[in-house]
């Protein structure tokens, strides 16, 4: 399972935990294969009075842990693939598979039928996860091996499955509404989205708020004050 680091990863780890106590799926071993997201969940057991109250009663004593749970180094979980084991879920970043350890457990898992890919994010266009969910036949990887980046293209024979409930962002009449209740803005820069909806909430903003708005490509940046000029 591709997930991303903050917030996401931890939302799978309970959702698994949640369940395997209610026997809709087996128990299983759940490896967490991410720096990042053991530092995260390592805040969220701090600061455990800051959760929901759903999650402070599913976890009494303490946050996301549970039986099966290992939080391991990427050496550690690379290693369960090459070994006899029980039926394990594997959750790593990045959450689109094009960075960070998630393309070297594609690597090690592709070519199995009885394998399966959990798509629980968003899959930006191009990205190896965008691929897999297309269902493309051939399919380019990049992953670092040491100091070394490889370039694989693979045929993948495991199962993708796409879940959107895991969504956590807001569409377009809800990022309407939050951009009208701001207030005095003028400019707006519309990121983190497919080139064709940016377009479309940035036309929505122009015609019913009057706003300038701004699509950044990859590497462009802007000085504040003369784009905020530009826009008057």
């Amino acid at each position: 399972m591709p997930s991303f680091a903050l917030g996401r990863t931890q939302e799978v780890m309970a959702t698994i935990d949640y369940y395997e106590r209610k026997g809709v799926i087996p128990s299983c071993d759940v490896y967490v294969d991410s720096p990042t997201a053991k530092k995260i969940t390592r805040i969220y057991r701090q600061f455990k009075n800051e959760l929901s109250k759903e999650a402070v009663r599913m976890y009494p004593r303490e946050v996301l842990k549970f039986t099966g749970l290992k939080e391991v180094k990427s050496r550690v979980s690379l290693k369960v693939h090459r070994s006899q084991h029980r039926p394990s879920v594997l959750i790593s970043t990045s959450g689109n598979l094009s960075y960070a350890i998630s393309p070297r457990h594609l690597m090690e898992m592709y070519d199995d039928p009885k394998n399966l890919v959990c798509l629980v994010g968003y899959q930006d266009p191009g990205s190896v996860g965008y691929r897999l969910a297309r269902g493309d036949s051939v399919v380019a990887v990049r992953y670092r091996e040491g100091r070394r980046t490889k370039k694989v293209y693979i045929v993948p024979a495991l199962h993708v499955k796409k879940f959107y409930s895991f969504s956590g962002h807001a569409d377009a009449r809800t990022l309407f509404k939050w951009v009208r209740a701001a207030g005095k803005s003028r400019l707006v820069f519309i990121v983190h989205g497919e080139v064709k909806k940016s377009i479309a909430l940035g036309k929505l903003l122009k015609s019913r708020l009057g706003l300038d708005y701004r699509i950044p490509h990859r590497g462009e940046s802007f000085a504040l004050d003369k784009a905020l000029k530009a826009a008057r």
